[in-house]
């Protein structure tokens, strides 16, 4: 996985009067920011009220007849619920 920085910390270097030398070092020293990939699944109804996660495999009661997508827009593994559609 590629390391990704702050693009505030970046941005406050612009203001700085710096060499392009100690522009460098600044960012090649900047510690990497905590990201992570988006996942995208969708929700695979496997009884009348049951529903499957398609990444991790949880399974959710449905007991309403609300939407699922509304009522569970995310998995609880991070997966934002949306049929499999990414950006």
């Amino acid at each position: 996985m590629s390391d990704y920085i702050s693009k505030e910390e970046v941005l406050s270097l612009w203001h700085m009067k710096l060499s392009d030398k100690e522009i460098y070092r600044a960012i090649h020293d900047m510690p990497p920011a905590e990201v992570r990939e988006n996942t995208h699944g969708e929700w695979i109804k496997i009884s009348p009220n049951l529903y499957r996660c398609s990444e991790c495999g949880r399974v959710v009661e449905k007991d309403w007849m609300e939407d699922i997508q509304i009522d569970y827009p995310f998995c609880h593994c991070g997966a934002i619920m949306d049929g499999g559609k990414t950006e």
